[in-house]
């Protein structure tokens, strides 16, 4: 879920061919790696997301989640060198399955006392598919970024000595034909969100690389020809859903981003770490909490989604000041 996951923190990483031999250096090196309108488009996109979650509408035209994916996608194959994989696999776990787990546990218990207050069966809402996604809907993108991320490293290992342009084009290819696997699981969770998830494993792994290598005038072009594929397909009806027009859109932002003048966002710094649990917990805050004090329709729907996602940060920022943190 976070672009950190490649370093185990918060921060965008676009890779450098520096290769600094004094700490200093490789301090300097590693801060300019950073792409900080990335983690400035999180926070936009997060809104988007909990937009989707709290009324069904998207605030920035459904390019969130593929935002969200192709960063913790791309990400793994955006580093100088390849980590080991022990090292990869624990940061992953712990950043990714560790909080999946928690709080799959603690809504749970909420769970279990909200029926026996109703009285309900303590368990009469458990349903096998949890064990995929989670307790809440939602949930299902941490274990498919850890999956997927775990894909693209091992593809990674085996691809890092061909030609850039060779695996962006293959990566191209297997984008637009992942694109017709939206839809085909209908209301069937979590494998309808992982089949609309699909096309952030090659497309992630074209953009890393170029990212990666530098190579902005093929990155261009790499997004280019996924948005002329993407609706090409839709018009075609190869592609039902509309995740070959989602993930053209957000990969066309990021490379645009990345090519702009790299500025640092004081405030964006501090926002950006709240995002992971942001979008663990807004669907709680929203349905569970605000709604007892603010029911729905009671505010528009922007005033609304945006006093959730506050009150929601505002939370996770007294948590990571805890040993909660780990779990955030």
């Amino acid at each position: 879920m976070t672009t950190g996951e490649l370093e185990g923190g918060h921060a965008s990483w676009a890779a450098s061919s520096k290769k600094p031999t004094e700490t200093s250096a490789s301090a300097t090196a590693a801060s300019a790696r950073v792409v900080h309108a990335w983690n400035a488009l999180r926070v936009v996109a997060m809104f988007d997301i909990a937009s989707f979650h709290l009324t069904h509408r998207y605030f920035l035209g459904g390019i969130g989640l593929p935002v969200f994916l192709l960063l913790s996608t791309g990400l793994t194959v955006m580093g100088p060198r390849v980590a080991p994989r022990a090292t990869m696999l624990r940061r992953r776990l712990a950043r990714l399955t560790g909080p999946w787990a928690f709080w799959t546990l603690v809504l749970s218990g909420v769970h279990v006392v909200r029926a026996l207050r109703d009285g309900l069966p303590p368990f009469g809402w458990f349903e096998v598919e949890m064990l995929l996604e989670g307790v809440e809907t939602h949930f299902w993108y941490l274990p498919f970024v850890t999956v997927a991320g775990w894909l693209l490293y091992e593809v990674d290992r085996v691809t890092r000595g061909l030609p850039p342009v060779a695996i962006a084009g293959a990566s191209l290819v297997v984008a637009l034909l992942a694109t017709s696997a939206d839809g085909a699981f209908v209301y069937h969770d979590p494998f309808s969100q992982w089949a609309f998830a699909l096309p952030s494993l090659p497309l992630g792994l074209g953009l890393g690389v170029l990212v990666r290598c530098r190579r902005q005038t093929l990155a261009v072009a790499y997004v280019a020809a996924f948005g002329v594929g993407a609706a090409s397909l839709q018009a075609t009806g190869f592609a039902t859903g509309d995740a070959a027009v989602r993930f053209g859109a957000a990969a066309s932002v990021l490379v645009g981003l990345w090519l702009l003048p790299n500025r640092e966002l004081p405030l964006v710094r501090r926002v950006e770490p709240l995002m992971l649990g942001i979008f663990l917990l807004h669907v709680t805050v929203g349905y569970v909490l605000l709604d007892h004090w603010i029911p729905h329709g009671t505010i528009p729907a922007v005033p609304y989604v945006a006093l959730v996602v506050v009150l929601t940060g505002a939370g996770v920022w007294v948590m990571r000041r805890t040993p909660l943190r780990r779990f955030l």
